[in-house]
């Protein structure tokens, strides 16, 4: 799949060229490397954009 696929179906941000290949999605920020698209989710204790750019 590739991030342009993503953005046809999900509200998708950043400055990535959209022909990137996505092999995971993880909305921990820990957990991304390269492929992996973190998810910024609103949580009750944390807000996942406070991690962005650690992902």
């Amino acid at each position: 799949m590739h991030l342009k696929d993503l953005a046809g179906i999900l509200p998708v941000e950043g400055t990535a060229s959209r022909d990137l290949e996505v092999t995971g999605l993880s909305s921990d920020s820990r957990a991304v490397k390269t492929g992996v698209v973190f998810f910024a989710l609103a949580g009750s204790k944390a807000d996942g954009s406070a991690y962005a750019a650690d992902a």
